[in-house]
């Protein structure tokens, strides 16, 4: 969950990142992220608007939490 908005979720799992903007009532790949095999979602405690994504096997993304929000696209990665 999103610390800031309550409505908006994260669920990682084997195929990959989905994000719900409206409390679970619907989800959406974010197709942006790297890996499929993820393993943790966190936003970051001293930025919200900041959130990383650890997959197994050791791969890491960092990107904006807002648009990663159901229905937007994430920036590239850089």
């Amino acid at each position: 969950m999103n610390p800031r908005d309550p409505d908006v979720l994260y669920f990682g799992g084997t195929r990959g990142l989905y994000t719900s903007a409206d409390a679970g009532e619907t989800w959406h790949l974010v197709e942006e992220i790297p890996f499929s095999l993820i393993h943790r979602v966190r936003i970051d405690p001293r930025d919200g608007a900041t959130m990383y994504v650890t997959g197994f096997g050791g791969g890491v993304w960092r990107g904006p939490a807002r648009l990663a929000v159901a229905g937007r696209k994430c920036p590239p990665r850089r």
